[in-house]
């Protein structure tokens, strides 16, 4: 599999090495790459809140590796080859309420 690289089509001068898979040749979004992660994280989280309350995890990390590819990004087999590593964690925990988060100083 040969490789190159790519200009992302929406950041200027950043480029990205890109696996050619034979696939369309178009330059890689990240925009797209998010809304791809954000599509995962909403379609997990959506199947995750069917479960019973009681058989709900009280904690859960999802980890996995993005590869550029031809035409977009796949997840990777090989964490090692990947050029992004995308971590999630959810927790049930309840959120710090607002007074103990402290502010910047001088605001």
């Amino acid at each position: 599999m040969a490789t190159t690289y790519r200009n992302f089509s929406d950041v200027p001068g950043l480029q990205v090495e890109v696996d050619d898979t034979g696939g369309a040749a178009a330059d890689p979004s990240l925009s797209g790459l998010l809304d791809g992660v954000r599509t995962l994280v909403v379609q997990a989280a959506a199947r995750l809140g069917e479960l019973p309350p009681e058989q709900r995890p009280t904690e859960l990390a999802l980890a996995f590796g993005l590869r550029a590819v031809n035409g977009g990004f796949a997840v990777g087999q090989d964490a090692e080859r990947a050029n992004f590593r995308v971590s999630l964690s959810w927790s049930q925990q309840p959120a710090a309420p607002e007074h103990e988060i402290p502010g910047f100083p001088g605001a």
